[in-house]
Protein backbone atom coordinates (compact mmCIF):
# COMPACT_ATOMS: atom_id res chain seq x y z
CA UNK A 1 0.00 0.00 0.00
CA UNK A 2 2.96 2.18 0.65
CA UNK A 3 4.66 1.82 -2.72
CA UNK A 4 1.11 1.99 -4.50
CA UNK A 5 0.76 5.62 -2.70
CA UNK A 6 4.45 6.26 -3.78
CA UNK A 7 3.70 5.46 -7.24
CA UNK A 8 0.35 7.34 -6.90
CA UNK A 9 2.42 10.63 -5.78
CA UNK A 10 4.33 10.41 -8.14
CA UNK A 11 2.12 9.95 -11.30
CA UNK A 12 0.36 13.04 -9.59
CA UNK A 13 3.45 14.96 -10.26
CA UNK A 14 4.31 14.17 -13.62
CA UNK A 15 0.55 15.05 -14.69
CA UNK A 16 0.14 18.19 -13.04
CA UNK A 17 3.98 19.15 -14.72
CA UNK A 18 2.51 18.45 -18.34
CA UNK A 19 -0.83 20.25 -17.55
CA UNK A 20 1.51 23.46 -16.24
CA UNK A 21 3.44 22.75 -20.04
CA UNK A 22 0.10 22.65 -21.49
CA UNK A 23 -1.13 25.73 -19.78
CA UNK A 24 2.04 27.80 -20.90
CA UNK A 25 1.81 26.68 -24.50
CA UNK A 26 -1.85 27.33 -24.36
CA UNK A 27 -0.78 30.96 -23.11
CA UNK A 28 1.43 31.12 -25.56
CA UNK A 29 -0.48 30.27 -28.33
CA UNK A 30 -3.60 32.69 -27.25
CA UNK A 31 -1.24 35.41 -26.85
CA UNK A 32 0.07 34.84 -30.34
CA UNK A 33 -3.34 34.78 -31.72
CA UNK A 34 -4.32 38.31 -30.31
CA UNK A 35 -1.15 39.78 -31.99
CA UNK A 36 -2.38 37.99 -35.06
CA UNK A 37 -5.65 39.15 -34.31
CA UNK A 38 -4.34 43.30 -33.98
CA UNK A 39 -1.96 42.62 -37.11
CA UNK A 40 -4.53 41.28 -38.89
CA UNK A 41 -6.62 44.59 -37.57
CA UNK A 42 -4.05 46.89 -38.47
CA UNK A 43 -3.49 45.35 -41.80
CA UNK A 44 -7.74 45.43 -42.66
CA UNK A 45 -7.24 48.86 -42.00
CA UNK A 46 -4.36 49.72 -44.11
CA UNK A 47 -6.12 47.74 -46.68
CA UNK A 48 -9.63 50.03 -45.87
CA UNK A 49 -7.11 53.11 -46.76
CA UNK A 50 -5.89 52.17 -49.67
CA UNK A 51 -9.35 51.53 -51.15
CA UNK A 52 -10.40 54.87 -50.29
CA UNK A 53 -6.91 56.09 -51.63
CA UNK A 54 -7.53 54.61 -54.52
CA UNK A 55 -11.03 54.97 -55.33
CA UNK A 56 -10.48 58.72 -54.91
CA UNK A 57 -7.37 58.59 -57.59
CA UNK A 58 -10.37 56.64 -59.48
CA UNK A 59 -13.01 59.51 -58.84
CA UNK A 60 -9.78 62.11 -60.22
CA UNK A 61 -9.12 60.30 -62.89
CA UNK A 62 -12.22 60.08 -64.04
CA UNK A 63 -13.37 63.80 -63.41
CA UNK A 64 -9.90 64.97 -65.20
CA UNK A 65 -10.99 62.63 -67.85
CA UNK A 66 -14.31 64.29 -68.00
CA UNK A 67 -12.89 67.75 -68.00
CA UNK A 68 -10.44 67.44 -71.27
CA UNK A 69 -13.29 65.44 -73.01
CA UNK A 70 -15.70 68.57 -72.14
CA UNK A 71 -12.36 70.99 -73.46
CA UNK A 72 -12.74 68.97 -76.57
CA UNK A 73 -16.29 69.42 -76.74
CA UNK A 74 -17.45 65.63 -75.72
CA UNK A 75 -19.92 65.54 -73.10
CA UNK A 76 -20.79 61.46 -74.12
CA UNK A 77 -18.63 59.96 -70.94
CA UNK A 78 -21.18 61.69 -68.73
CA UNK A 79 -23.52 60.98 -70.55
CA UNK A 80 -23.45 57.77 -70.94
CA UNK A 81 -23.44 57.34 -67.22
CA UNK A 82 -26.21 59.94 -66.75
CA UNK A 83 -28.45 57.41 -69.43
CA UNK A 84 -27.91 54.58 -67.17
CA UNK A 85 -31.11 53.34 -65.23
CA UNK A 86 -29.39 52.73 -61.75
CA UNK A 87 -29.57 55.52 -59.06
CA UNK A 88 -26.33 55.32 -58.02
CA UNK A 89 -24.80 56.25 -61.67
CA UNK A 90 -27.09 59.64 -61.98
CA UNK A 91 -25.98 60.40 -58.41
CA UNK A 92 -22.08 60.16 -59.58
CA UNK A 93 -23.42 61.86 -62.69
CA UNK A 94 -24.70 64.82 -60.47
CA UNK A 95 -21.51 64.98 -58.08
CA UNK A 96 -18.99 65.05 -61.18
CA UNK A 97 -21.43 67.64 -62.67
CA UNK A 98 -20.86 69.88 -60.16
CA UNK A 99 -17.33 69.07 -59.83
CA UNK A 100 -16.32 70.27 -63.05
CA UNK A 101 -18.15 73.44 -62.60
CA UNK A 102 -16.42 74.19 -59.76
CA UNK A 103 -13.25 73.20 -61.51
CA UNK A 104 -14.24 75.18 -64.34
CA UNK A 105 -14.86 78.64 -62.44
CA UNK A 106 -11.41 78.52 -60.39
CA UNK A 107 -9.75 78.17 -63.65
CA UNK A 108 -12.04 80.63 -65.92
CA UNK A 109 -8.90 82.26 -67.14
CA UNK A 110 -6.93 79.07 -68.13
CA UNK A 111 -9.65 77.04 -69.14
CA UNK A 112 -10.29 76.43 -72.93
CA UNK A 113 -12.92 79.03 -74.68
CA UNK A 114 -16.43 76.95 -74.67
CA UNK A 115 -15.95 74.64 -72.38
CA UNK A 116 -17.69 76.68 -69.38
CA UNK A 117 -20.55 77.14 -71.42
CA UNK A 118 -20.72 73.18 -72.41
CA UNK A 119 -20.46 72.62 -68.48
CA UNK A 120 -22.77 74.90 -67.62
CA UNK A 121 -25.53 73.58 -70.29
CA UNK A 122 -25.08 70.35 -69.56
CA UNK A 123 -25.51 70.65 -65.63
CA UNK A 124 -28.51 72.67 -66.51
CA UNK A 125 -29.62 70.02 -68.75
CA UNK A 126 -29.38 67.66 -66.13
CA UNK A 127 -31.11 69.81 -63.25
CA UNK A 128 -33.56 69.96 -66.06
CA UNK A 129 -34.01 66.17 -66.60
CA UNK A 130 -33.65 65.43 -62.85
CA UNK A 131 -36.59 67.34 -62.10
CA UNK A 132 -38.93 66.33 -65.52
CA UNK A 133 -38.63 62.82 -63.48
CA UNK A 134 -39.31 64.02 -60.30
CA UNK A 135 -42.82 65.78 -62.14
CA UNK A 136 -43.49 62.55 -63.93
CA UNK A 137 -43.03 60.36 -61.15
CA UNK A 138 -44.90 63.08 -58.53
CA UNK A 139 -48.14 62.77 -60.93
CA UNK A 140 -47.71 59.17 -60.81
CA UNK A 141 -47.02 58.99 -56.94
CA UNK A 142 -44.61 56.74 -57.70
CA UNK A 143 -42.49 57.32 -54.29
CA UNK A 144 -39.38 55.19 -54.88
CA UNK A 145 -38.57 57.62 -58.10
CA UNK A 146 -39.58 60.63 -56.30
CA UNK A 147 -37.15 59.78 -53.73
CA UNK A 148 -33.88 58.79 -56.24
CA UNK A 149 -34.72 62.30 -57.95
CA UNK A 150 -34.83 63.70 -54.74
CA UNK A 151 -31.86 62.32 -53.68
CA UNK A 152 -29.91 63.14 -56.71
CA UNK A 153 -30.99 66.92 -57.25
CA UNK A 154 -29.55 66.84 -53.23
CA UNK A 155 -26.35 65.52 -53.88
CA UNK A 156 -26.76 68.11 -57.06
CA UNK A 157 -27.49 71.49 -55.70
CA UNK A 158 -28.33 70.88 -52.35
CA UNK A 159 -32.46 70.45 -53.60
CA UNK A 160 -33.74 73.70 -53.35
CA UNK A 161 -35.04 73.47 -56.96
CA UNK A 162 -36.53 70.04 -56.23
CA UNK A 163 -38.42 71.83 -53.18
CA UNK A 164 -39.79 74.47 -55.11
CA UNK A 165 -40.87 72.07 -57.98
CA UNK A 166 -42.71 70.04 -55.24
CA UNK A 167 -44.25 72.60 -53.51
CA UNK A 168 -45.27 74.13 -57.00
CA UNK A 169 -46.83 71.21 -58.21
CA UNK A 170 -49.44 71.03 -54.90
CA UNK A 171 -52.96 71.95 -55.37
CA UNK A 172 -53.53 73.24 -52.52
CA UNK A 173 -51.13 76.77 -53.57
CA UNK A 174 -53.41 76.53 -56.88
CA UNK A 175 -56.44 76.67 -54.66
CA UNK A 176 -55.46 79.36 -52.02
CA UNK A 177 -54.41 81.58 -55.40
CA UNK A 178 -57.41 81.95 -56.42
CA UNK A 179 -59.27 82.16 -53.09
CA UNK A 180 -57.00 85.16 -52.66
CA UNK A 181 -57.45 86.33 -55.67
CA UNK A 182 -61.30 87.39 -55.09
CA UNK A 183 -62.19 90.18 -52.90
CA UNK A 184 -62.98 89.28 -49.76
CA UNK A 185 -67.13 89.49 -49.66
CA UNK A 186 -69.18 89.37 -46.22
CA UNK A 187 -72.39 88.75 -45.64
CA UNK A 188 -75.07 91.70 -44.34
CA UNK A 189 -75.56 89.42 -41.44
CA UNK A 190 -72.14 88.60 -40.53
CA UNK A 191 -71.20 92.67 -40.82
CA UNK A 192 -74.16 93.76 -38.36
CA UNK A 193 -73.44 90.98 -35.96
CA UNK A 194 -69.70 92.00 -35.98
CA UNK A 195 -70.44 96.13 -35.20
CA UNK A 196 -73.35 95.05 -33.07
CA UNK A 197 -71.28 95.47 -29.52
CA UNK A 198 -74.78 94.38 -27.68
CA UNK A 199 -74.64 90.56 -30.08
CA UNK A 200 -72.10 87.94 -29.54
CA UNK A 201 -68.90 87.78 -31.49
CA UNK A 202 -70.06 85.30 -34.92
CA UNK A 203 -67.14 83.84 -35.52
CA UNK A 204 -64.70 84.12 -38.63
CA UNK A 205 -65.16 84.28 -42.16
CA UNK A 206 -66.01 81.55 -44.30
CA UNK A 207 -63.56 81.25 -46.86
CA UNK A 208 -60.59 82.36 -43.94
CA UNK A 209 -61.58 79.49 -41.42
CA UNK A 210 -62.31 77.16 -44.80
CA UNK A 211 -58.32 78.03 -46.02
CA UNK A 212 -57.43 77.02 -42.38
CA UNK A 213 -58.99 73.75 -42.34
CA UNK A 214 -57.63 73.17 -45.48
CA UNK A 215 -54.24 73.96 -44.37
CA UNK A 216 -54.44 71.48 -41.53
CA UNK A 217 -55.52 68.86 -44.12
CA UNK A 218 -52.77 69.47 -46.36
CA UNK A 219 -50.22 69.51 -43.99
CA UNK A 220 -50.35 65.72 -42.11
CA UNK A 221 -51.13 65.06 -45.69
CA UNK A 222 -48.43 66.20 -47.28
CA UNK A 223 -45.66 65.27 -44.51
CA UNK A 224 -46.29 62.28 -45.14
CA UNK A 225 -44.88 62.12 -48.24
CA UNK A 226 -42.00 64.26 -47.76
CA UNK A 227 -41.23 61.87 -45.22
CA UNK A 228 -40.92 59.49 -47.46
CA UNK A 229 -39.58 61.09 -50.34
CA UNK A 230 -36.46 63.78 -49.17
CA UNK A 231 -33.53 62.64 -47.43
CA UNK A 232 -34.08 65.86 -45.19
CA UNK A 233 -37.67 65.98 -44.49
CA UNK A 234 -37.49 68.53 -41.62
CA UNK A 235 -35.75 71.11 -44.35
CA UNK A 236 -38.75 70.28 -46.71
CA UNK A 237 -41.27 70.87 -43.78
CA UNK A 238 -39.67 74.16 -43.16
CA UNK A 239 -39.99 75.57 -46.16
CA UNK A 240 -43.49 74.17 -46.70
CA UNK A 241 -44.49 75.77 -43.29
CA UNK A 242 -43.01 78.95 -44.13
CA UNK A 243 -44.74 79.48 -47.70
CA UNK A 244 -48.06 78.39 -45.98
CA UNK A 245 -48.23 81.44 -43.43
CA UNK A 246 -46.05 84.18 -44.84
CA UNK A 247 -47.79 83.34 -48.06
CA UNK A 248 -51.48 81.93 -48.33
CA UNK A 249 -52.22 82.18 -45.10
CA UNK A 250 -51.26 85.71 -44.23
CA UNK A 251 -52.47 87.29 -47.68
CA UNK A 252 -55.79 85.98 -46.93
CA UNK A 253 -55.69 87.75 -43.14
CA UNK A 254 -54.52 90.91 -44.54
CA UNK A 255 -57.62 91.10 -46.95
CA UNK A 256 -60.22 89.65 -44.33
CA UNK A 257 -58.62 92.34 -41.46
CA UNK A 258 -58.55 95.40 -44.36
CA UNK A 259 -62.68 94.48 -44.92
CA UNK A 260 -63.45 94.27 -41.53
CA UNK A 261 -61.45 97.63 -40.31
CA UNK A 262 -63.80 99.24 -42.98
CA UNK A 263 -66.58 97.75 -41.29
CA UNK A 264 -66.09 99.64 -38.06
CA UNK A 265 -63.03 99.33 -34.84
CA UNK A 266 -65.18 96.29 -32.94
CA UNK A 267 -65.57 94.58 -36.33
CA UNK A 268 -61.68 94.73 -36.72
CA UNK A 269 -61.43 92.97 -33.07
CA UNK A 270 -63.35 90.67 -33.21
CA UNK A 271 -62.03 89.34 -36.26
CA UNK A 272 -58.53 89.95 -35.56
CA UNK A 273 -59.18 87.85 -32.06
CA UNK A 274 -61.25 84.95 -34.29
CA UNK A 275 -58.18 84.82 -36.57
CA UNK A 276 -56.03 83.85 -33.77
CA UNK A 277 -57.66 82.05 -32.05
CA UNK A 278 -58.59 79.02 -34.86
CA UNK A 279 -54.60 79.79 -36.06
CA UNK A 280 -53.84 78.90 -32.34
CA UNK A 281 -56.13 75.37 -32.64
CA UNK A 282 -53.99 74.95 -36.13
CA UNK A 283 -50.87 75.37 -34.41
CA UNK A 284 -51.79 72.69 -31.55
CA UNK A 285 -53.36 70.35 -33.70
CA UNK A 286 -49.84 70.16 -36.00
CA UNK A 287 -47.85 69.93 -32.69
CA UNK A 288 -49.65 66.56 -31.71
CA UNK A 289 -50.19 65.15 -34.99
CA UNK A 290 -46.34 65.81 -35.31
CA UNK A 291 -46.22 65.89 -38.95
CA UNK A 292 -43.01 64.47 -40.19
CA UNK A 293 -42.26 62.97 -36.77
CA UNK A 294 -46.13 61.09 -36.50
CA UNK A 295 -46.94 59.59 -34.42
CA UNK A 296 -44.65 61.25 -32.18
CA UNK A 297 -44.73 64.94 -31.51
CA UNK A 298 -43.50 67.35 -33.81
CA UNK A 299 -39.46 68.11 -33.51
CA UNK A 300 -38.64 70.84 -31.47
CA UNK A 301 -36.94 72.49 -34.29
CA UNK A 302 -40.00 72.43 -36.41
CA UNK A 303 -42.05 73.58 -33.32
CA UNK A 304 -40.18 76.44 -32.85
CA UNK A 305 -40.58 77.13 -36.32
CA UNK A 306 -43.92 77.08 -36.20
CA UNK A 307 -44.40 79.31 -33.28
CA UNK A 308 -42.19 81.90 -35.13
CA UNK A 309 -44.52 81.89 -38.07
CA UNK A 310 -47.98 82.20 -35.96
CA UNK A 311 -46.11 84.94 -34.09
CA UNK A 312 -44.84 87.13 -37.05
CA UNK A 313 -48.60 86.49 -38.64
CA UNK A 314 -50.34 88.82 -35.92
CA UNK A 315 -46.96 90.96 -34.79
CA UNK A 316 -47.81 93.69 -36.98
CA UNK A 317 -51.32 94.58 -35.55
CA UNK A 318 -50.37 93.46 -31.62
CA UNK A 319 -47.16 95.15 -31.20
CA UNK A 320 -46.36 98.54 -30.16
CA UNK A 321 -49.57 98.91 -27.66
CA UNK A 322 -51.49 99.65 -31.32
CA UNK A 323 -53.85 97.21 -29.97
CA UNK A 324 -54.79 98.26 -27.03
CA UNK A 325 -55.17 101.75 -28.95
CA UNK A 326 -57.89 100.11 -31.03
CA UNK A 327 -59.58 98.57 -28.20
CA UNK A 328 -59.51 101.80 -26.29
CA UNK A 329 -60.87 103.70 -29.78
CA UNK A 330 -63.61 101.35 -29.86
CA UNK A 331 -65.29 101.85 -26.25
CA UNK A 332 -64.65 105.10 -26.93
CA UNK A 333 -66.62 105.12 -29.94
CA UNK A 334 -69.19 103.06 -28.21
CA UNK A 335 -69.62 105.07 -24.91
CA UNK A 336 -69.74 108.17 -27.32
CA UNK A 337 -72.51 106.82 -29.12
CA UNK A 338 -74.66 105.42 -26.55
CA UNK A 339 -74.20 108.65 -24.47
CA UNK A 340 -74.75 110.66 -27.41
CA UNK A 341 -77.85 112.34 -26.77
CA UNK A 342 -77.44 112.66 -22.79
CA UNK A 343 -74.89 114.59 -23.61
CA UNK A 344 -76.11 116.32 -26.10
CA UNK A 345 -79.58 117.35 -23.89
CA UNK A 346 -77.27 118.69 -20.68
CA UNK A 347 -74.38 120.43 -22.62
CA UNK A 348 -76.43 122.00 -25.33
CA UNK A 349 -79.70 122.97 -24.16
CA UNK A 350 -80.30 126.19 -21.84
CA UNK A 351 -84.11 125.16 -22.89
CA UNK A 352 -85.57 122.24 -24.57
CA UNK A 353 -87.00 123.02 -27.81
CA UNK A 354 -88.06 119.75 -29.87
CA UNK A 355 -85.69 119.49 -32.11
CA UNK A 356 -82.39 120.98 -31.87
CA UNK A 357 -79.75 121.92 -34.65
CA UNK A 358 -76.13 121.34 -34.23
CA UNK A 359 -74.58 123.14 -36.54
CA UNK A 360 -76.34 126.22 -34.73
CA UNK A 361 -75.22 125.06 -31.26
CA UNK A 362 -71.74 124.89 -32.19
CA UNK A 363 -71.61 128.80 -32.87
CA UNK A 364 -73.37 129.51 -30.04
CA UNK A 365 -70.70 127.82 -27.81
CA UNK A 366 -67.54 129.74 -29.29
CA UNK A 367 -69.35 132.79 -27.81
CA UNK A 368 -69.56 131.01 -24.20
CA UNK A 369 -66.74 131.71 -21.34
CA UNK A 370 -65.32 129.01 -19.58
CA UNK A 371 -66.40 130.03 -16.06
CA UNK A 372 -65.35 126.96 -13.27
CA UNK A 373 -65.14 122.75 -13.14
CA UNK A 374 -68.87 122.46 -14.61
CA UNK A 375 -68.10 124.82 -17.60
CA UNK A 376 -64.76 122.55 -17.89
CA UNK A 377 -67.19 119.29 -18.04
CA UNK A 378 -69.13 120.66 -20.79
CA UNK A 379 -66.54 121.78 -22.69
CA UNK A 380 -65.19 117.99 -21.81
CA UNK A 381 -68.52 116.68 -23.12
CA UNK A 382 -68.01 118.83 -26.19
CA UNK A 383 -64.84 117.86 -27.55
CA UNK A 384 -66.49 113.97 -27.43
CA UNK A 385 -69.27 115.00 -29.40
CA UNK A 386 -67.35 117.00 -32.17
CA UNK A 387 -65.16 114.10 -32.62
CA UNK A 388 -68.20 111.91 -33.17
CA UNK A 389 -69.24 114.93 -35.65
CA UNK A 390 -66.05 114.71 -37.51
CA UNK A 391 -65.64 110.88 -38.04
CA UNK A 392 -69.24 110.53 -39.27
CA UNK A 393 -69.57 108.11 -36.89
CA UNK A 394 -72.99 107.16 -37.46
CA UNK A 395 -72.75 107.00 -41.28
CA UNK A 396 -68.87 104.67 -41.18
CA UNK A 397 -70.12 102.84 -38.26
CA UNK A 398 -73.19 101.10 -40.09
CA UNK A 399 -76.57 100.50 -39.01
CA UNK A 400 -75.16 99.08 -35.40
CA UNK A 401 -74.32 101.84 -34.12
CA UNK A 402 -76.91 104.46 -35.49
CA UNK A 403 -79.40 102.13 -33.57
CA UNK A 404 -77.27 102.60 -30.48
CA UNK A 405 -77.21 106.47 -31.02
CA UNK A 406 -80.77 106.33 -31.73
CA UNK A 407 -81.18 107.41 -35.09
CA UNK A 408 -84.50 107.72 -37.09
CA UNK A 409 -83.66 107.30 -40.39
CA UNK A 410 -85.45 109.49 -42.43
CA UNK A 411 -86.96 107.91 -46.26
CA UNK A 412 -84.29 109.04 -48.27
CA UNK A 413 -81.85 110.65 -47.08
CA UNK A 414 -79.06 109.37 -45.02
CA UNK A 415 -78.80 110.16 -41.10
CA UNK A 416 -76.77 112.60 -39.67
CA UNK A 417 -76.14 113.76 -36.20
CA UNK A 418 -77.60 117.02 -36.63
CA UNK A 419 -80.83 115.42 -37.80
CA UNK A 420 -81.16 114.34 -33.97
CA UNK A 421 -84.56 114.55 -32.12
CA UNK A 422 -84.04 114.95 -28.51
CA UNK A 423 -86.70 114.41 -25.83
CA UNK A 424 -86.98 114.69 -22.04
CA UNK A 425 -86.37 111.11 -21.47
CA UNK A 426 -82.77 111.28 -23.22
CA UNK A 427 -81.78 113.48 -20.05
CA UNK A 428 -82.60 111.03 -17.50
CA UNK A 429 -80.43 108.13 -16.30
CA UNK A 430 -81.06 105.37 -17.51
CA UNK A 431 -79.33 102.03 -15.68
CA UNK A 432 -79.81 99.94 -19.11
CA UNK A 433 -76.52 102.23 -20.21
CA UNK A 434 -74.07 100.73 -17.21
CA UNK A 435 -75.52 97.24 -18.01
CA UNK A 436 -74.89 97.70 -21.14
CA UNK A 437 -71.33 99.67 -20.78
CA UNK A 438 -70.30 97.23 -18.53
CA UNK A 439 -70.66 94.13 -21.16
CA UNK A 440 -68.93 95.81 -23.96
CA UNK A 441 -65.75 96.52 -21.26
CA UNK A 442 -66.27 93.05 -20.09
CA UNK A 443 -65.70 91.76 -23.57
CA UNK A 444 -62.66 94.39 -24.44
CA UNK A 445 -60.94 93.23 -21.54
CA UNK A 446 -61.18 89.47 -22.07
CA UNK A 447 -60.43 90.13 -25.72
CA UNK A 448 -57.20 91.76 -24.36
CA UNK A 449 -56.03 88.74 -21.90
CA UNK A 450 -56.00 86.88 -24.89
CA UNK A 451 -53.98 89.48 -27.43
CA UNK A 452 -52.13 91.37 -24.86
CA UNK A 453 -49.99 91.42 -22.29
CA UNK A 454 -51.47 91.09 -18.40
CA UNK A 455 -49.77 94.56 -18.10
CA UNK A 456 -51.19 96.72 -20.79
CA UNK A 457 -54.28 95.75 -19.89
CA UNK A 458 -54.09 96.43 -16.23
CA UNK A 459 -52.64 100.19 -17.60
CA UNK A 460 -55.40 100.48 -20.05
CA UNK A 461 -59.07 98.89 -18.21
CA UNK A 462 -59.31 102.03 -15.97
CA UNK A 463 -59.37 104.91 -17.68
CA UNK A 464 -61.90 102.96 -20.45
CA UNK A 465 -64.60 102.23 -17.36
CA UNK A 466 -64.00 106.32 -16.93
CA UNK A 467 -64.63 106.95 -21.14
CA UNK A 468 -68.38 107.36 -20.44
CA UNK A 469 -68.15 109.36 -17.37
Amino acid sequence: MRRAEIDHARTIDRLSLKFNSTLSEFQRLDSSISDGGGTASRIGGQLEQLEKQHQRAEDAKFLIQCYIEFSRGDTSRLEKLRRTPWVEDSIKCAIVSRQLSLIVKRNEGTARPGTKELIEAFSESLEQDLLKQFDDAYREFNVQAMKGCAKVLHDFNGGASVISNFLNQMDFFIAAGKINAGEVAIEDDLKEQLSDPDANPPGLDPNLLTLIHEIRDVLKMESETIKEVFPYPEAVLGTFLQRVFQQSLQQRLEMVLEHASNISTLAFLRTLQASRAHVMTLSDDLKAHGLTEHPGPLSSGTTMLLDQNVEELFTPYLQDRGYMEKEKESLEQLYTGLLLKFHMFHVCFSTRPPKFSILQKQAQRKEQKTLGVLDRLKKSRERAIEKVLESELAKSQGDALGKIIGFERKAGKDAHLSDVILSDADGKLNIEFPKRMLKWLAEAVGRSLELSSQVDTCVYVYPSVHLGC
